[in-house]
């Protein structure tokens, strides 16, 4: 091989190693990995009470989350929110660890979706979306089930980690994921706006309070979004929907102190151990038995003898 030759070569594998370096510094730029302020954390624990080692504890969590590319910002936030409200040393390392665990099931489900071609944009608040909707209850097979329609719909992890966020407040709502995810993937698959997916919550509320059975509302909200119909029209169907299988109207509540029985009808003044009962409101008085006459007796009428 020629001199030249030797030189592009060389010239060909600094430009690859150039460009790896690049590609890694601004992924970490764009992904955001902020380090926390470790002094100051140090010493809001002490002043908290937090003895050494609990204290190293907890720096020893946020320094791993750093490690593992995650945002450490959200444990540091997390673990000043929990000494804002006086917890317990061993509750606020509960926490953290609970949530460094979430996070890095979320990181699993970013990769995933960046392996299918879901861009990431904004890392931080997707990571802590997902870790959000996994706190809430929601499997991450769950949340993976949603990936499909995001890449058919052009949608990146953003909207992903938003349709998770909805599921798991369904979810606290006591909605199942297997009435939940046909409806979050046509979403994203329609193309739905945060605004949208977040309103999905009172639909869902509205069906279950007008006991609308909740396979016949997944199917419904399905073929409705499917249809192009919007939150007005999908809560108009599930009320039509209760409506057409008779749900019985909502009653007032007596008042206190009222009855509703009264004399049956035709049979008015029948006598009650109680006394007379009080004409209703609005009625007209009842006339008044004349008055009986003084009693006056018969025959003649003798008076007093005169002395």
């Amino acid at each position: 091989m020629s001199a030249m030759g030797r030189e592009k070569r060389r010239g060909r594998r600094w430009r690859r190693r150039a460009a790896t370096a690049l590609m890694v510094l601004t992924c970490g730029v764009a992904w955001g990995r902020p380090s926390f302020d470790e002094s100051s954390l140090r010493r809001l624990l002490a002043a908290h009470g937090f003895a050494p080692a609990e204290t190293r504890a907890v720096i020893s969590t946020l320094e791993r989350a750093e490690a593992a590319g995650l945002p450490s910002s959200v444990l540091d936030s997390r673990v000043r929110e929990g000494l804002a409200r006086h917890a317990q040393p061993g509750d606020i390392r509960r926490v953290l660890d609970k949530r460094l665990g979430d996070l890095a099931a979320a990181d699993g489900l970013a990769r995933r979706a960046s392996g299918r071609g879901i861009p990431v944009r904004d890392r931080q608040g997707s990571l802590t979306r997902l870790a959000d909707s996994l706190a809430m209850g929601v499997a991450q097979e769950d949340v993976a089930s949603l990936l499909p329609a995001a890449v058919g719909a052009k949608r990146d992890l953003d909207h992903v980690s938003r349709a998770a966020e909805v599921m798991g407040r369904l979810a606290r709502q006591g909605s199942r994921a297997a009435d939940t995810r046909d409806v979050l993937r046509s979403a994203l698959a329609a193309g739905w706006t945060r605004g949208q997916m977040d309103g999905l919550v009172d639909v869902f509320g509205s069906a279950r309070r007008l006991g609308v059975p909740p396979g016949k509302a997944r199917q419904m909200l399905v073929d409705g979004i499917r249809n192009g119909k919007g939150l007005t029209g999908l809560s108009d169907e599930v009320q039509a929907s209760a409506k057409a299988a008779g749900a019985p109207p909502v009653v007032a509540s007596p008042r206190p102190g009222t009855s509703h029985s009264g004399p049956p009808k035709g049979k008015q003044g029948v006598s009650s151990p109680h006394g007379p009962r009080t004409p209703p409101r609005g009625a007209p008085p009842r006339p008044r038995p004349p008055a009986p006459r003084p009693h006056t007796p018969r025959g003649p009428v003798h008076g007093p003898p005169h002395r």
